[in-house]
């Protein structure tokens, strides 16, 4: 949802801020779901839990998951989750601005309809079958489609459509195919509750200027700032809470709605930990910009498998979705009450101060920073009303292996910083996963515990960086990958369009560097000579 320095507004993201908020007039009461703005309503299978209403580039009104996983007797290790989605494919407003057909490039765009869907989800995906005729009260056409999902299972879409005045209203079952054959009743059984209803139109919100023209957003003073995104924030949160979401309790606390899937008791737990998280997120990069925080929601899904049934799609799924204002965790029956299992909510919440702080930030962030970040938050345990960030043994096992070996892998510290030790490869491979995670998890342990004054003769490190690295980013070429359809591309046009991505990550790592850190070598020798004596002292 960021416009690029060139003026451009991506219109993907402003689809999904407004589908949500229309969305929001949606209701599940009775097990029926009912959606007043495309006056249709429909049961989903017995037993099926609803998990929330956003994603699939737009068209997503509402999602359900089955109450199991099936694993696949033809693929060894393969399980999947069957699912529902209700989808609507709107029909463009006179003067909307159609995507650009002569892009070299295949764009992320939003479905235009359920041919184009179909075509789009999943790359390769084949129609086995269509069919006119009633979908419940209504007349339309049954698609049946099969290929692979993103995880390479073999996957069967059982899609139902209805042509409307204004779009079309679709929808989508998706389970293994090797499943299909003994789910299909509980799929027509369902379609056959399609229903019509009375329409009524969604209540609006505008995309805000600090997404739709930031330029002059940050030309305003800081009091008026303040003032507009207090105001959109609480309008906002009035419009997400209007409509309660069946089945999943509700809990406030400063700055969220959280949506809960799991039992009462670790559901106040995560109230406590949010507000224990939050003013420790707060310290340690409010300073980044002076921009106002804004409500977002937390939705704990009651286990891993209702979080992997919501995100199945998501490629590169994180903690927090800026796009939808909405944070992800779930309850790890696994930890019990032992205070860990909370790092994913430490880095949702993280997420969603910075994005809100400096959204280029948070896009842009240095993959140095992103995975030191991860793994500094990954060890992450609540005691009491306090946090404690406990190396783990990878962080620790790593350190120990460098020591026993006298620091002869270790990177010098300006070599992870300034990424020299994994630039982009030049032919436009995919590069491998980034392998410096221990060392850099503990150069931030390092600057917390006085490293920062090497920089910036302070202890404020990351704030002064983390603004460096977005207002570099605002003034650098355009991030042309994070627009293009990268599952439609053949393996050719993968290597040439990461060389571009390569190069603007490389160069826009080397701005960030020299405008931020501008030491000399010396500078830089004395500071990992320090990092160094400081990973020989310490201590657990």
């Amino acid at each position: 949802m960021h416009q690029s320095p060139h003026g451009f507004v991506n219109p993907l993201a402003a689809f999904l801020l407004t589908g949500l908020l229309a969305g929001s007039l949606t209701s599940q009461k009775g097990g029926v779901y009912s959606d007043p703005l495309l006056g249709m309503k429909i049961k989903p299978p017995s037993r099926w839990t609803y998990l929330g209403k956003i994603g699939d580039r737009g068209a997503l009104r509402i999602l359900y998951a089955s109450s199991r996983s099936y694993a696949s007797k033809a693929q060894r290790g393969v399980s999947h989750i069957p699912t529902m989605r209700v989808l609507w494919f709107p029909k463009p407003k006179d003067g909307a601005k159609k995507p650009d057909e002569k892009s070299k490039w295949p764009m992320l765009s939003p479905y235009s309809s359920v041919k184009d869907y179909m075509e789009r989800v999943y790359v390769g995906m084949k129609q086995v079958s269509v069919e006119v005729g009633a979908i419940g009260k209504m007349q339309g056409r049954r698609y049946v489609t099969a290929g692979n999902g993103n995880g390479g299972q073999k996957l069967t879409l059982h899609i139902a459509s209805v042509s409307l005045d204004d779009g079309e209203f679709a929808i989508e079952y998706e389970c293994l195919t090797e499943q299909h054959k003994k789910l299909k009743s509980q799929f027509e059984k369902s379609l056959l509750t399609l229903t019509p209803m009375t329409r009524k139109p969604p209540a609006e919100l505008e995309l805000p200027m600090w997404e739709s023209d930031r330029e002059g957003w940050l030309k305003k003073d800081a009091k008026t700032r303040a003032t507009e995104r207090e105001a959109w924030g609480k309008q906002w949160l009035r419009t997400r809470k209007a409509v309660p979401e069946t089945g999943w309790k509700t809990h406030t606390t400063d700055g969220y709605l959280i949506l809960s899937h799991a039992d009462s008791k670790f559901s106040k737990r995560i109230v406590k930990a949010t507000q224990i998280i939050r003013k420790w997120v707060d310290g340690w990069i409010g300073e980044t910009t002076d921009e106002t925080v804004m409500p977002a929601v937390i939705r704990i899904f009651a286990d891993r498998r209702e979080r992997t049934a919501y995100q199945f799609r998501d490629i590169n799924p994180r903690e927090y979705d800026p796009r939808v204002r909405e944070l992800y965790f779930f309850k790890d029956a696994s930890v019990g009450n032992t205070g860990a299992g909370f790092a994913a909510l430490t880095r949702g919440i993280f997420e969603h101060v910075l994005h809100d702080k400096h959204p280029y930030a948070k896009r842009d962030m240095p993959r140095w920073l992103d995975n030191g970040l991860w793994g500094y938050m990954d060890s992450y345990k609540l005691k009491g009303r306090n946090l404690a960030f406990v190396p783990g043994k990878i962080e620790t096992g790593r350190f120990a292996y460098h020591k026993q070996h006298d620091n002869r892998d270790l990177q010098p510290i300006w070599g992870m910083i300034q990424e020299r030790s994994a630039r982009g490869p030049e032919d436009g491979a995919n590069e491998p996963n980034w392998g410096y995670t221990p060392e850099c998890t503990r150069i931030l342990r390092w600057l917390d515990k006085g490293g920062s004054e090497f920089f910036f003769k302070s202890k404020r490190f990351l704030p002064t960086y983390l603004k460096q690295v977005g207002d570099s980013a605002v003034t650098a070429s355009p991030a042309i990958g994070r627009l293009v359809d990268q599952r439609r591309l053949n393996a050719g046009q993968l290597k040439e369009l990461n060389k571009l991505i390569y190069k603007r990550r490389d160069a826009l790592v080397d701005t960030i560097g020299y405008a931020v850190i501008p030491i000399s070598i010396d500078a830089w020798k004395k500071a990992d000579a320090a990092f160094r004596v400081y990973n020989e002292n310490f201590k657990l």
